[in-house]
């Protein structure tokens, strides 16, 4: 069974520098392509995916048009119980 879910990690956007951001995606993406890190995620098959800004950010917008449209839908309010 894979695992599903999102883990990441993001940066504001207009108090970073592109060149601290072009180094993450950079690394992250390095990262992924060691064969003894993807041996240990695929072990617990979970999948890694490094996306650059503009891919990140078109996902985003996507989830939010997606479960916004839910949120509104059924009136689910932010909180506890």
């Amino acid at each position: 069974m894979r695992q599903r879910g999102a883990r990441f990690y993001s940066a504001p956007r207009r108090l970073t520098s592109p060149n601290i951001i072009a180094r993450l995606y950079k690394e992250s993406a390095a990262i992924l392509q060691d064969r003894s890190w993807r041996k240990k995620v695929d072990a617990i098959e979970f999948e890694a995916v490094v996306m650059d800004s503009v891919q990140f950010g078109a996902l985003i917008h996507r989830k939010l048009e997606k479960w916004g449209k839910v949120v509104k839908a059924t009136g689910a309010k932010a909180g506890c119980c």
